[in-house]
């Protein structure tokens, strides 16, 4: 992908205007600088310090403070002999329960929007997947949305309350 970066946009010198350095592009996006060509070294989610790639910082030590323990009951439906056998399994985790804002409820599909909506975030230890059924505080929550932040030590659930007895 080249760009054409022009002085009018911030790009290319005098009045002020100066060309992006290599490391404020993302990797692999190239420009013209005064028909010369350069290539962005920037990889989002690294810092670079010592010319060296130094991964994100794991913030799962401050998040422990914040978490708690929980349990699930997590909910399985298989076929065996033609018959639905639902099975129950007990998992424990540490992690915080908390209910959506406003906004976020705003931005769901009007008939979504009366439905009880939660976020998770977990230690990566609680792997759930969406479509899962879990049981918590004695009410049934199915996992519309999975976040993976694993390089700072959590995941992020998205829950909405299920109706009771419609399994997975």
């Amino acid at each position: 992908m080249i760009l054409w970066w022009p002085p009018a946009c911030g790009g290319g010198t005098g009045s002020g205007n100066t060309w992006p350095a290599d490391n404020q592009v993302k990797l692999g996006v190239t420009w013209l600088e005064n028909h010369v060509p350069h290539t962005g070294t920037y990889v989002p989610g690294f810092q670079v310090q010592n010319k060296s790639f130094v991964p994100l910082p794991d913030v799962s030590g401050a998040l422990l403070d914040w978490f708690q323990s929980m349990a699930f009951v997590v909910l399985t439906k298989s076929v065996v002999n033609f018959q639905n056998v639902e099975t129950k399994t007990q998992t424990s985790f540490r992690g915080i329960w908390q209910p959506f804002n406003a906004q976020q409820l705003r931005m769901k599909p009007e008939g979504e929007r009366a439905w009880r909506w939660f976020m998770l975030h977990a230690d990566t230890s609680l792997e759930l997947f969406p479509d899962d059924v879990v049981i918590y505080n004695s009410l049934q929550y199915r996992v519309m949305e999975k976040n993976d932040y694993l390089h700072y030590g959590y995941r992020e659930y998205h829950l909405v309350e299920d109706f009771t007895g419609s399994g997975p």
